[in-house]
């Protein structure tokens, strides 16, 4: 696992790996942050790949998703749903 579960403290109210729907997002954060990794790797640094800037964007999405994910903001209370707990 690329995120650490020991994230007591980040993200919403406190979140821990231990409560089960927060634990289910930092598995999906790690597949996206995984996945982003994988995306980086496979275009040029040159720019010459046909490809190449939709990879770079489509591996910031998976990237901004995965931060999103660790940080709470998904879950009741987070960002995105603040008046649900």
């Amino acid at each position: 696992m690329l995120i650490s579960a020991d994230t007591r403290g980040v993200g919403w109210d406190g979140a821990s790996a231990a409560d089960p729907l927060f634990a289910n997002h930092l598995r999906i954060a790690d597949f996206a942050a995984s996945l982003s990794q994988r995306l980086l790797a496979e275009t040029h640094t040159d720019g010459t790949g046909p490809d190449d800037e939709y990879l770079r964007g489509y591996a910031r999405a998976m990237s901004d998703l995965s931060e999103a994910l660790v940080a709470g903001d998904l879950c009741p209370g987070g960002m995105f749903f603040p008046h649900e707990r």
